[in-house]
């Protein structure tokens, strides 16, 4: 992913099918790099989940933010189930 993010230029278009895709870090991390790339880089990011857009416009947009966070937060709690799963898994053997 670093390889393609590091390659595009203002006004490309990026899509993605969940937030973490950009990287399972915390959802403060994922929202400041969809500034980076947004705002500081005028690279569009396409959130197919929601037919959201976050580009220089909107990325200020609260319900932008909120949606982004509570995402990342499901993501990050996902994980954390998954691996919970397994460590118990691996304990009854």
């Amino acid at each position: 992913m670093s390889g393609l993010l590091n390659q595009m230029q203002a006004g490309d278009h990026l899509v993605i099918t969940e937030v973490s895709r950009l990287g399972r870090s915390r959802p403060m991390q994922i929202m400041g790099l969809l500034d980076e790339l947004a705002h500081d880089r005028g690279i569009t990011v396409h959130l197919t989940y929601s037919d959201a857009a976050i580009d220089k416009s909107t990325i200020e947009d609260p319900a932008i933010f909120f949606q982004i966070v509570g995402a990342g937060f499901v993501a990050q709690q996902e994980a954390k189930r998954r691996s919970e799963r397994a460590t118990a898994a691996r304990e009854q053997y």
